[in-house]
C-alpha cells in the first residue's frame, strides 16, 4: 500500500488530519471528538491489493452527526484511491448492534458527493441467527481490475450466503 499524504488529505478535507502510522490518520472534531481512521490489508476477497477501511471514535465520546466528518472521510479516499489500485471493504461493526445505523449512514456519504461516476459502491446485508451483517466495497471505476474485483466481492458475498444456509 502506498502511503496516505496528510498533506495532500489537508487540501481538501475540512478537518486537519495527521499521520498516525502508514495506511492511518487521526481528527479532531468541532466537538472534541478524536477519530481514527485507516486502511488494513484484507485478503478475503482478492489476493492482493484488498483493504479494509475503518473508523473509530478513540476519544470515548458519543459520536455525532457533523457533515465536516464525512468530507474528511471523503478526502482520506480521495488519497487512498488516488495512491492505490485497491479495493477498498467497509464491514460495520455489530458489537453494540448499531450497524445497520451505520452502514446507512456509509450509503448516504458515498451518495451526497455523488461518487458514482468515478467510484463502485456496492453493498451487502447478510442476516444470520438475528444479527445483520452489513458491508461494502468500493472501487475506483479507473482501477484496471475494477470488474475482478467487484465479481470477487459479488461471488464472496453469495459463497457467506450459501455458507449461512
Amino acid at each position: 500500500m502506498q502511503g496516505l499524504s496528510s498533506e495532500r488529505i489537508n487540501q481538501t478535507s475540512p478537518y486537519k488530519v495527521i499521520s498516525a502510522g502508514e495506511g492511518v490518520v487521526r481528527f479532531i472534531t468541532d466537538n472534541a471528538l478524536v477519530y481514527e481512521a485507516g486502511f488494513l490489508e484484507d485478503y478475503s476477497i482478492v489476493e492482493e491489493d484488498g483493504f479494509q477501511f475503518y473508523l473509530k471514535e478513540i476519544s470515548g465520546k458519543s459520536a455525532s452527526a457533523d457533515v465536516k466528518i464525512m468530507q474528511t472521510i471523503w478526502a482520506v479516499f480521495e488519497e487512498f484511491f488516488a495512491q492505490n489500485e485497491s479495493v477498498v471493504l467497509y464491514i460495520c461493526d455489530v458489537s453494540d448492534g448499531h450497524q445497520a445505523a451505520r452502514a446507512r449512514i456509509f450509503a448516504k456519504w458515498f451518495h451526497t458527493f455523488e461518487h458514482e461516476e468515478r467510484y463502485t459502491f456496492i453493498d451487502s446485508n447478510i442476516t444470520f441467527e438475528e444479527i445483520s451483517y452489513f458491508a461494502a466495497a468500493i472501487i475506483a471505476k479507473s482501477n484496471p481490475h475494477h470488474d475482478e474485483y467487484r465479481d470477487a466481492f459479488i461471488e464472496f458475498q453469495k459463497s457467506i450466503e450459501d455458507k449461512l444456509r
